[in-house]
């Protein structure tokens, strides 16, 4: 499997639940309609949940704490398929109209990245 990771900023001038929303609702339609398309074999949303222990881990650190909406992680089984969903017309087709569609609800994310799992724990302690 090959993974794309988003972290995903809200719109600073929209309601952070009105931004979810766009994301989560609309965007998430958005993807399942194209899935098949550009060949994605899995789509992940993980919203942000606020906690204050987010201060803490980023205090030890000596950072700021910022709020994501959350993060989006896009599967694909291969390279090959990730590459023909650029290649293609309708791939393209349908990623101008996924990142017109994130400017309804996302101001910036942070460099997108591929990359591969590698699962180092599978179950916790106990488990």
């Amino acid at each position: 499997m090959v993974k794309l990771t988003y972290i995903i900023f809200p719109r600073p001038d929209l309601d952070r639940e009105e931004a979810r929303r766009r994301w989560m609702e609309d965007h998430g339609a958005l993807m399942e309609k194209h899935a098949a398309t550009l060949r994605v074999a899995r789509y992940v949303q993980t919203p942000h949940v606020a906690d204050p222990l987010e201060e803490v881990m980023a205090s030890a650190r000596g950072i700021e704490c910022r709020s994501p909406l959350g993060m989006a992680e896009i599967y694909w089984a291969s390279r090959e398929d990730l590459e023909f969903s650029f290649q293609d017309r309708d791939g393209r087709r349908a990623y101008r109209e996924l990142v017109e569609d994130e400017k309804r609800f996302a101001t910036a994310t942070l460099s997108p990245w591929l990359g591969s799992e590698r699962e180092v724990i599978a179950h916790g302690a106990g488990a």
